[in-house]
């Protein structure tokens, strides 16, 4: 929703104030609140807290006399909604990969754990949450019904999947799979207090989701047909029996605001999986200023003060609808201002929101010339949020794309002006897809 490049720390003051203000908590879904390990997992902080006493205690031992030390499980268990069903990877997996803070020598999303836990349940019909290396993410997923295509779509900052409402409406109804997922911070997911989390990181956290639903069709398509119990044991076997999912399928990658940063790396980390991609206001550049980051960073009690006024504001639903208005260039629907505000009654959301500014950095650089991948831009020509211009100077950037305005929207047309904004992706889809094979016949693809 609101875009990640407004960097003044008055900003982010007014936008946690007026979306957390006095509310009554709520966490109908299991949200943790989490922080990253050495290795890469996932765990609460109480824990975290647990293992590094631990490791001090023994790096304070003489050698020989070490004590033995009670296992601290990294991991939490997070007990599923009622009448939730569960399915799990069981291919083998790789040797886990230790990640360090910055996700440099981060390659692949693949170098994630194969077992992954996929849970059936949450706000929506078609919601799932899938646990990765203890981090819980939520998504929704709309198997294919004959259509061609495969669609991943991600939210901008402050925002959820439901953003993306009148989009997954219109590409159900043509038949094609859709994931919609939301980025840890925001919507159902985890909250992350403490570890990196660049585009690049999050990017290679969707591709290990990717990866995880193919394996589970992959293993439903083994699935002996004969075998009514076999057939019906996972989630995937009920409700992906319709799937399309192919190999050389590839995916089509639409990114609203924050979200262009996410596709972009997604596109550079593994090119050869993807068809095209859609940036809707994308903002690819910019973010947090540094120093912005840098006060998060050396102002003692800085982010918990800020948390502390965002929780504990005196801002009300008038004030969140007036922010929701400047995104959207008009007022918002009541059901609207509800659905933004909903997820930021879940404890924490203001404190780890900005602990992915202060930690958001990466030394890989995001780099929108090296992508060689068609795109369609789609811009409002009234967004204050991330402005036109910014859409030229992406459309200057990018080796092949198309730039389209919408006359008189604002920041989120995926919302406001949703037939346009579809009218345009339907217009443009097959021509996008000639670009694509045009690229492919001319000069061979390296492998991602």
């Amino acid at each position: 929703m609101f875009s990640s490049i407004r960097p003044a720390i008055l900003t982010v003051l007014i936008l946690f104030g007026a979306a957390c203000q006095s509310v009554e908590p709520r966490n109908e879904y299991h949200v943790k609140s989490v922080v990253e390990l050495e290795s890469g997992q996932y765990t609460s902080p109480e824990k975290a807290a647990q293992l590094a006493e631990q490791k001090d205690k023994v790096s304070q031992q003489p050698s020989g006399e070490l004590e033995p030390s009670a296992k601290v499980d990294p991991g939490e268990t997070v007990e599923p909604a009622e009448n939730a069903e569960t399915m799990e990877n069981t291919e083998p997996a790789a040797e886990e990969k230790t990640q360090s803070k910055d996700d440099a020598d981060a390659t692949k999303a693949n170098d994630a754990p194969a077992d992954i836990k996929i849970e059936k349940g949450g706000p929506y019909e078609e919601s799932y949450f899938a646990t990765i290396r203890g981090l819980r993410v939520h998504f929704r997923w709309i198997p294919s019904e004959g259509g061609r295509a495969r669609y991943v779509l991600i939210h901008g900052f402050a925002a959820s999947t439901y953003s993306y409402r009148h989009i997954i409406d219109h590409l159900r109804k043509k038949g094609h799979e859709i994931i919609a997922i939301d980025l840890p911070d925001y919507g159902y997911s985890d909250r992350i207090l403490q570890g990196n989390q660049s585009a690049y990181t999050r990017a290679n956290l969707v591709w290990a989701l990717l990866d995880a639903l193919d394996r589970s069709q992959k293993k439903t398509s083994r699935t002996s047909p004969g075998n009514p119990d076999e057939a019906n044991s996972s989630i995937a076997a009920r409700d992906t029996k319709k799937s399309t999912w192919q190999k050389e399928g590839r995916w089509i990658l639409i990114g609203h605001s924050m979200g262009g940063s996410v596709i972009t790396a997604m596109a550079a980390r593994r090119p050869a999986e993807v068809e095209y991609l859609v940036y809707l206001a994308g903002a690819v550049s910019g973010g947090p200023g540094f120093w912005t980051q840098k006060a998060l960073d050396w102002i003692p009690g800085l982010p918990s003060a800020i948390a502390w006024y965002a929780e504990n504001s005196l801002f009300n639903k008038e004030r969140f609808a007036s922010l929701l208005a400047s995104a959207y260039g008009r007022d918002p629907d009541p059901e609207d201002i509800d659905a933004y505000l909903e997820p930021f009654r879940i404890p924490d959301t203001a404190a780890s929101i900005l602990a992915s500014i202060r930690e958001s950095r990466s030394e890989i650089e995001l780099d929108p010339a090296s992508i060689s991948l068609p795109a369609l831009l789609i811009w409002g020509t009234k967004d204050t949020w991330v402005e036109p211009e910014r859409g030229k100077e992406l459309h200057r950037s990018l080796d092949r794309s198309i730039l389209e305005f919408i006359e008189d929207a604002g920041h989120c047309a995926l919302e406001t002006e949703p037939e346009k904004v579809e009218e345009l992706m339907d217009r443009y889809d097959p021509i996008l897809r000639a670009m694509r094979h045009n690229a492919e016949t001319s000069s061979p693809e390296t492998p991602g």
